[in-house]
């Protein structure tokens, strides 16, 4: 029996929104930990090589935050 429970995959408008800004194409994604936040190990191909991308989300709710980058 399975004792941990999935977390969704990513969305279609964000995987969307990130070939956009990445110019390239989503391969795949894996939760990872993001420090309380919803965090993903994003891969994307691009021409010739595969990028490995970090996204984290905010939490739900929450549509933005007072902390610059560097406080993250």
């Amino acid at each position: 029996m399975e004792t941990w429970k999935r977390m969704p995959d990513l969305s279609p408008e964000t995987k969307a929104w990130i070939e956009e800004v990445t110019g390239g194409q989503f391969v795949g994604s894996k939760q990872v930990a993001a420090g309380g936040r919803e965090g993903h190990a994003v891969d994307v191909k691009r021409g010739d090589e595969t990028l490995a991308l970090f996204l984290q989300l905010n939490r739900p709710g929450v549509y933005f935050t007072n902390l610059p980058l560097s406080g993250e």
